[in-house]
């Protein structure tokens, strides 16, 4: 999973608020194909124990869906899916192209980057780019090749591709999410709602979009993507726990979905975010390797991946999550202006959340 950045002042993007009900969908049942990831929110944890194998490949798919739900974003996934499955399998095929075109326009030389035509007439130079791409971004670890080329044979076959991602999102709606939707949309909206309450404070982007986020610092992965955004949409998740998803980049919009919260200076009021804001903190101090990664932090100033698989005997892997764990949450912040990442304590963030919890609690805690 991605997370967002964005570097110095662009004039030119607009940032809103939105619960945009298929993306948010889309959003849920991606999550569920995240297994690097952690103690997400308390939802996917228990949906992910109910799964088979085959589900879990079609959560995988939901995540390639998003390039074709703008037109209909409002809706909801029932009034989308009879549009998504009407849609010219060819027209499928070549938005997949751009999109790929897009993000490697980006990331890579832009004369080595392929055109359209050439991307969809050769599967070779299409794997070939997915592979370069996934490496640029640091991913190069996870590309699988095999699954790359079975994509593109699907697309480029007329409807089974439309059909295995439509089949698969319908399946898991139907089971797994389309009785909690309805129970989780107020709270999605009301989130929206604060916001838009809000003169969202900070004279650049970045500043805003650390206050959005409560990132601070922000990550570095998407650097490219959104400094050529012109609008960036804000979509607030009651399953996305403390991380971050960037849905689906046009060239033009770039929708990112992120935890619901209440921001600070709105009036407007939600006992259940505030107290799903304390659990995702209080989940990220719940495990002890996390607690030891933070009195590591403390005692030695900064720690990098290394050290901390050294010092707690972890594989890389393991260190890896609990340290994005930490990071997603605000308890640890990074340092990556070096080759290698530094971690440190972010002391004002425990504050907040003893802070967040005396106030759960009321004045029945002294202090």
């Amino acid at each position: 999973m991605a997370d967002i950045m964005f570097v110095g002042k662009n004039t030119q993007t607009s940032v809103r608020f939105a619960a945009e009900p298929v993306f948010n969908a889309l959003c849920s049942l991606c999550l569920l194909s995240q297994d690097h990831l952690d103690n997400i929110s308390s939802w996917v944890d228990a949906t992910k124990q109910h799964m088979n194998d085959e589900e879990r490949a079609q959560a995988e798919w939901a995540c390639h869906a998003s390039p074709f739900v703008k037109a209909l974003a409002g809706a909801s996934i029932d009034e989308w899916l009879p549009t998504f499955r009407a849609l010219d399998p060819a027209e499928i095929f070549r938005v997949n192209a751009e999109r790929l075109r897009v993000k490697a326009l980006l990331e890579l030389d832009q004369e080595t980057v392929p055109g359209i035509d050439e991307l969809m007439g050769d599967r070779t130079t299409y794997v070939n780019l997915a592979r370069e791409l996934q490496v640029a971004k640091g991913y190069g670890a996870m590309f699988k090749q095999e699954e790359e080329e079975q994509t593109f044979d699907e697309m480029s076959g007329g409807a089974v591709y439309r059909d295995k991602l439509a089949n698969g999102i319908e399946h898991l709606w139907e089971r797994y999410l389309k009785a909690e939707w309805p129970r989780v949309r107020d709270t999605v909206e009301t989130s929206v709602k604060a916001f838009r309450s809000i003169q969202i404070p900070g004279d650049t982007l970045i500043n805003q979009v650390t206050f959005i986020t409560e990132r601070d610092p922000l990550p570095e992965q998407w650097i490219p993507t959104l400094q050529t955004a012109r609008e960036v949409v804000f979509i607030p998740s009651v399953h996305i726990g403390p991380f971050m998803i960037l849905l689906d980049y046009d060239g033009t919009t770039a929708y990112v979905a992120g935890r619901a919260r209440i921001p600070e200076g709105s009036t407007v009021q939600a006992a259940e975010l505030n107290r799903s804001e304390l659990l995702i903190r209080l989940d990220a101090l719940s495990d002890e390797s996390r607690l030891r990664i933070l009195e590591l932090a403390v005692s030695r100033g900064t720690v990098t991946t290394q050290e901390v698989m050294d010092a707690l005997e972890l594989s890389q892997s393991s260190a890896s999550r609990h340290l994005t764990q930490l990071t997603a949450t605000g308890l640890l912040s990074v340092d990556a202006s070096e080759r290698t990442k530094r971690y440190r304590l972010n002391a004002r963030r425990i504050d907040t959340v003893c802070n967040d919890l005396k106030k759960l609690l009321g004045p029945g805690v002294r202090e």
